[in-house]
């Protein structure tokens, strides 16, 4: 349908069937994908390998547009980054500690019962239908803070939320 789409499906074919004479997309790198996987508390994070058992949202053809994306999803949405397997049940006997992710205000802890799992579902029912390109939700909440700080005469942070809402426009298309 478009060039980048022309360009990630002759990178796929060109990883796949290994022809011998196209050797510059033959570094064994592929593209970046965002999973989310399927525990009761689930996961969000960057990856290249593609797995059962996770949603995989992608490819991605810039690894740098993925990680802006992953850094306002983390910034909107308080999800966990630990690779703990969380149980409810676990969570009763008081089995795990609160990382440092809470104590910097980026995980609401599910890990010891802060965040119930309808709430925590909530998270990532929002970032799966932004992952899917519906990503309204974090544009408009970067118009918002950029007019804010532009209120606020803080011209150079804003300028840095600007560059994120443009690779999250560049994401869109």
């Amino acid at each position: 349908n478009s060039e980048a789409d022309a360009l990630l499906l002759e990178n796929n074919l060109i990883k796949k069937y290994q022809p011998r004479y196209n050797i510059l997309l033959k570094d064994g790198k592929t593209y970046p994908w965002l999973c989310i996987t399927k525990e009761p508390f689930p996961r969000v994070f960057k990856t290249r390998q593609v797995f059962r058992g996770a949603d995989y949202f992608g490819p991605y053809p810039s690894s740098y547009t993925l990680d802006i994306l992953l850094e306002l999803i983390r910034e909107i949405y308080p999800v966990r980054t630990c690779k703990l397997n969380i149980l409810p049940d676990e969570i009763k006997k008081n089995k795990y500690d609160v990382c440092l992710q809470y104590h910097i205000k980026k995980c609401n802890a599910p890990c010891i019962g802060n965040q119930s799992l309808e709430e925590y579902n909530t998270f990532i029912n929002e970032i799966r239908e932004i992952a899917k390109g519906r990503s309204h939700i974090i544009t408009n909440y970067l118009l918002e803070k950029m007019n804010a700080l532009a209120a606020e005469y803080r011209f150079e942070v804003a300028q840095e939320i600007k560059n994120k809402y443009d690779s999250i426009v560049y994401y869109q298309s």
